[in-house]
């Protein structure tokens, strides 16, 4: 919407023009004391036409008359990005190491750690293959058989096997509804919301108890302050007493990272978090009310209609017929079923219930007359006799 390049360029912010300098922008040199100048859509405008500052060339922001600062990405994004790089990578490291029974060396990230394990075989593999003496390659070949086994154990291992400290917290955070195998290995926005609540956080300190460290003790606390910080980010006004809450948890949160990760990189949702979160807040009252998480469902729609329209081989007219459904044929859909539906609704109680009362009632009135007009005959014609 903005035409920025984000992470991948050197002012790495689409916000501000914070400079992304390369192996100085870590946490230990973070200082939130320090902002960078706000971009506007007039600086967007200039930077556009020759490609700098990370904007894309050409482009620009869709909506002219939108503060830059009101494109905040939703807070459910942020967090999510920022729980995963910062607490849950640094937590499954810390725990792999304390389940890791071979001598591979664990990462953050299991897939790297699986991948390094392979490449090490393949090296040893190669180096049994080009080893020309009998003696020396026995060797080598039956460290590799060695290495194939501690594999097998690793990928047992990485995956959760029964006994180990992952398997318990993986268990736990499961109890939640919080289970990252049905995607990809990677814990979503939903599963981060739970996660990050105070009883997954109690779950957590509970895991983790017998085996914490420093590092992994501020990793918690800072994991306490993004709980404040998701249940501050709802979809409601926040007051001024909420508001230094939310900034209060906002610097804990990164002087707890000071102590548990001082060397790793900052990343765009982060600074942002850090930088720009809290500025919108003072200015709307509110983070959850005004961004785009409150209309996440839309996609699951938008990927629907785009797979009914799906004939149509021009995309342009494809996503324009999408587009026609949500804006306009959609609502009238719905309001025109809604009426159809209260319509018939009222007929069958018309149907089913007025009509037959009124029947009863015209019976009772007629039937009541005849009978008066009999009873009054009856007794002209008895008298008559």
């Amino acid at each position: 919407m903005l035409g920025h390049k984000k992470q991948s360029c050197k002012y790495f912010c689409s916000t501000c023009f914070e400079e992304n300098k390369r192996g100085e922008n870590s946490i230990g040199n973070m200082d939130e004391t320090k902002k960078s100048e706000y971009r506007t859509t007039q600086f967007y405008q200039r930077d556009a036409e020759s490609g700098s500052f990370g904007v894309k060339m050409g482009s620009g922001p869709l909506l002219k008359n939108v503060s830059v600062k009101n494109y905040l990405p939703g807070m459910l994004h942020l967090i999510t990005g920022v729980f995963n790089k910062y607490v849950f990578e640094p937590l499954w490291q810390h725990v792999m190491k304390i389940d890791n029974d071979t001598d591979f060396i664990i990462f953050r990230d299991m897939k790297r750690t699986v991948k390094e394990a392979e490449m090490k075989i393949e090296a040893t593999k190669k180096n049994a293959e080009e080893n020309e003496k009998p003696e020396e390659r026995e060797v080598i070949e039956l460290e590799l058989g060695m290495l194939h086994q501690q594999l097998c154990r690793l990928n047992e291992i990485v995956t959760g096997c029964e006994g180990t400290v992952w398997k318990k917290l993986e268990d736990a955070w499961e109890s939640l509804g919080a289970s990252r195998k049905a995607f990809f290995q990677n814990y979503t926005g939903n599963h981060v919301k739970l996660l990050l609540s105070q009883k997954g956080v109690d779950v957590t300190r509970n895991v983790l108890q017998n085996t914490r460290s420093p590092k992994i003790e501020a990793i918690l606390e800072s994991m306490e302050q993004l709980h404040t910080v998701m249940h501050l980010s709802r979809n409601k006004l926040l007051e001024d007493t909420e508001i230094e809450e939310f900034d209060a948890a906002i610097t804990k949160f990164v002087s707890f990272l000071k102590c548990s990760l001082p060397s790793d990189s900052v990343t765009v949702k982060l600074h942002t978090l850090v930088f720009h979160s809290r500025d919108v807040l003072r200015d709307q009252l509110t983070l959850g009310r005004l961004s785009e998480q409150g209309i996440e469902a839309t996609h699951a729609l938008f990927n629907r209609l785009e797979r009914r329209f799906v004939s149509f081989r021009c995309k342009r007219t494809r996503y324009k017929q999408v587009l026609q459904e949500l804006l306009c044929n959609k609502p009238a859909a719905q309001s025109c079923a809604a009426a159809d539906a209260a319509y018939w609704r009222l007929r069958r109680h018309i149907l089913f219930f007025y009509v037959p009362l009124f029947l009863i009632h015209l019976y009772a009135l007629c039937f009541g007359k005849i009978s008066v007009l009999c009873g009054s005959v009856g007794s002209a014609l008895e008298y008559k006799s």
